[in-house]
This record gives C-alpha cells, sequence and structure tokens, in this order.
C-alpha cells in the first residue's frame, strides 16, 4: 500500500456533528495572522476513520514569507512531516516545514503547505 493512499481512507464521517467533533481550526480570531490557515484533523474521537495516523495538522501559508505559529495544544505532541512531503523531490521547498513538540510551534515556508501527521 502506497503511503499515499495510507494518508486517507475510505471510511468517512457520516454527520456534520462528526466533522465538528474532529475539525478544528486555529489561527482565527483577532490576532491571527493573515495568510495562513492551520486545521487539524482527529481520529482520537469516536470510530477510527485512518489506521495510519491518530491526527493530521495541515497549514497552508500564502504569503510572500514564511510563517511561523505556536499552538499550545500540540506541545509534546509527536508530530512529523508527512512522509511523502518529507521525501518529495518535486517541490524541495515543502521538506524546510518544521515543527518543534517542546513548544508547539510550526514553521512554513512561504506559498507553501505542510500536512504534519502524528502516527498510531
Amino acid at each position: 500500500m502506497s503511503a499515499a493512499r495510507r494518508f486517507t481512507s475510505s471510511r468517512t464521517v457520516q454527520t456534520g456533528e462528526e466533522v465538528k467533533q474532529r475539525v478544528k481550526f486555529y489561527n482565527v480570531g483577532t490576532d491571527q495572522q493573515p495568510a495562513l490557515i492551520v486545521m487539524a484533523i482527529s481520529d482520537k474521537v469516536g470510530r477510527t476513520l485512518d489506521s495510519y495516523a491518530k491526527g493530521i495538522v495541515v497549514l497552508f501559508n500564502v504569503d510572500k514569507v514564511p510563517k511561523t505559529i505556536n499552538v499550545p495544544e500540540f506541545v509534546n505532541i509527536p508530530l512529523e512531516l508527512h512522509p511523502v512531503q518529507r521525501r518529495s523531490y518535486a517541490d524541495p521547498i515543502v521538506t524546510q516545514c518544521r515543527y518543534d513538540p517542546a513548544t508547539g510551534a510550526f514553521t512554513i515556508p512561504p506559498r507553501t503547505t505542510g500536512v504534519f501527521v502524528e502516527r498510531r
């Protein structure tokens, strides 16, 4: 089974309430950084949807400059850049995405989408 296939599941959420339980957005409110979307998808609630990941954090940086954001909720969570991105030859910039578990800080290069995974 390819890494790309393991990244997603054929199982789906069934209701809007289930989506609300699993998906959370960060970098919101009056202090948000412009041009940065931070979304987390959890497979720690309800039934298991993905045999590969407990959780996924996706960061979209559409700005012309790198962005760093601290998300205290992810302190000491063992996240790693998705293997497909870590080995990317087509987009070497994505390999510069960083996560510091001691602080919960993510750094994303300009105009890059980084996907971090908490494996099972």
